[in-house]
Order: structure tokens, then sequence, then C-alpha cells
């Protein structure tokens, strides 16, 4: 399960917000997005939470996303 993605796509790996930062807004909005309550929209660039680059945005990404995150915050 998950959103399939083009073959090519431009997006910062994790900035499902694009807003050029990949941080913990991003981690929440491809949460919700996953549990449906956010919808896909021009406002969040979800072709960037395919953090594994294995084509699909699904709960693999969400935790990628989230060990990035706190790898950063060491």
């Amino acid at each position: 399960m998950g959103l399939m993605l083009p073959e090519k796509y431009d997006a910062i790996k994790g900035d499902v917000t694009n807003d050029l930062v990949v941080d913990m807004t991003d981690l929440t909005t491809l949460s919700l997005w996953l549990l449906g309550d956010v919808s896909y929209g021009s406002e969040h660039d979800l072709s960037a939470g395919d953090v594994n680059e294995d084509g699909k945005i699904n709960i693999a990404d969400l935790a990628q996303l989230k060990m990035i995150l706190m790898h950063d915050n060491d």
C-alpha cells in the first residue's frame, strides 16, 4: 500500500511541505497523509515523502524520516 510515484521527479527528500526545510512538520504531514487526514495537493510535495526511494510512499518512509530527524538532533 502507498502512493506509487513516477520514475523521475524533483523533490528534496523528506521535504513534504515543500518549504526547503526537512523538519518535524514534514514528519507530521507525512504521518497525517498516511492516515488519510491530509489529502494530496499542490501545497504538499508528497513525492519528497519517498524517503527510501523505492517508488512508494508508505510507513517505511515515515520510519526512515523519523530516524533522519532523530540523527540530526544528536
